[in-house]
């Protein structure tokens, strides 16, 4: 809650601040102060460095007005460990969700592959998580991550499908969950106008 981790350097603890709550993203910045400690740099410099620092927005954002909370989390579509952290990551976030699911690689949405397997390597199984209300999968890919959803457990109830990326915000409902909008990295700017848009509509 404060947005802060402890760290053991040498048998001293040390507070830093967290740029993310992110595990993956933890692990990163632990490492960067370990090399850069290593070369001298002393932690009180490395605190200061981090005591501003911000994730960058195109890897996870958050909207919110009152009661209504949206993230958008890039999951990078066709990577089956990008998106197994970030399923993780939604898994652990306490509290009633809503999660959208936007991964269709430009490139795949235009032309197509026949390669899906990225998508039985990822761990599709943390979203079967009692405090996920209602997963909606937009994209031209939209039935397959379906398949792989029930597959992991998750029931056909929960799940709504919809080629129309843009329409997928449609099927949010305003219950004071959180909303994940989970997207590819071409997707971007898209997902942020969505997450704008559904903030909007859930005051």
């Amino acid at each position: 809650e404060e947005s802060k981790f402890t760290a053991l350097i040498k048998d001293k603890e040390y507070d830093f601040h967290m740029i993310s709550d992110n595990l993956v993203n933890i692990y990163n910045q632990l490492s960067t102060i370990s090399v850069l400690n290593n070369f001298g740099v002393s932690i009180e410099e490395l605190q200061k460095a981090f005591s501003n620092m911000e994730i960058t927005k195109s890897r996870a954002s958050t909207f919110s007005d009152g009661d209504s909370k949206v993230m958008t989390v890039m999951s990078k579509g066709q990577n089956a460990v990008a998106c197994s952290r970030v399923f993780d990551y939604v898994h652990f976030t306490e509290g009633k969700k809503q999660v959208i699911i936007m991964l269709d690689d430009n490139d795949d949405a235009k032309n197509s592959s026949e390669n899906l397997n990225w998508v039985y390597d990822a761990d599709f199984e943390l979203l079967n998580d009692d405090n996920i209300e209602r997963i909606i999968v937009g994209g031209k890919r939209c039935f397959d991550y379906k398949v792989r959803l029930m597959l992991a457990g998750v029931s056909e109830d929960k799940i709504i499908t919809s080629i129309d990326e843009n329409s997928t915000i449609d099927y949010i409902v305003k219950d004071n969950s959180k909303v994940f909008i989970l997207h590819d990295i071409w997707k971007y700017q898209q997902c942020q106008n969505l997450a704008k848009e559904l903030v909007e509509r859930l005051k």
